[in-house]
C-alpha cells in the first residue's frame, strides 16, 4: 500500500503530457474510503475475498471497470496495457456472473400461488391505469381462468 502517486500506474506508458493524469486517475480509483491508496485491483477488493466468491468478484469486476474507464480517458495510447486491463476486467465480470445465483421463471410464478390457489396481481392504485394493467368484463374473466389453468398445469 502506498500513498503516493506511482511513476507509471499499471506499467502504463502514456506519454510525458498524459501521464501524471493517468497516474491521479487510478490512484483516485483505488484509495478506499479510509483514505488508503491500493497498487492493484486486487489489493483494493482483498477485503471481499473471505466473504464470498460472488462478492470478490463483483468487487474486482466494478474496480476493474475504473481502470478501464482511467486508460480510456487518460492514457488513449497505450492500446496494450489498455487492451490487458480490459481483458482483466471480462475475465473478472465473467467469473462474477459465474457465481450469480440462477433464477428461473417458476420460482416466479410460484410466489404468485398461496394456499395452492393463484392469485393475480393486485389492481392499480390509480383507477385511469386500469385499463393497462387488467383486462375488464367477460375478456377479463377468461384471462383470469386461463392464467389459473396454466399455473395450474406448471404445477
Amino acid at each position: 500500500m502506498s500513498s503516493a502517486i506511482q511513476v507509471n500506474a499499471y506499467g502504463s506508458n502514456c506519454g510525458i503530457a498524459l501521464q501524471p493524469t493517468f497516474n491521479a486517475c487510478i490512484t483516485n480509483q483505488l484509495t478506499s474510503t479510509s483514505a488508503v491508496t491500493f497498487l492493484s485491483v486486487e489489493t483494493f477488493c482483498s477485503q471481499y475475498q473471505t466473504v464470498s466468491q460472488l462478492v470478490w468478484y463483483q468487487c474486482l469486476c466494478e474496480t476493474s471497470a475504473r481502470v478501464v474507464n482511467c486508460f480510456q480517458t487518460s492514457c488513449p495510447n497505450d492500446t496494450g496495457a489498455s487492451q490487458s486491463a480490459q481483458g482483466s476486467h471480462n475475465s473478472y465480470c465473467q467469473a462474477a456472473d459465474a457465481y450469480k445465483p440462477a433464477t428461473s421463471n417458476v420460482g416466479v410464478i410460484s410466489t404468485a400461488v398461496v394456499d395452492g390457489v393463484a392469485t393475480l396481481p393486485p389492481a392499480p392504485a390509480d383507477p385511469a391505469d386500469t385499463g393497462k394493467a387488467r383486462a375488464s368484463g367477460a375478456r377479463g374473466a377468461f384471462f383470469s381462468f386461463y392464467f389459473i389453468f396454466v399455473l395450474a398445469a406448471l404445477l
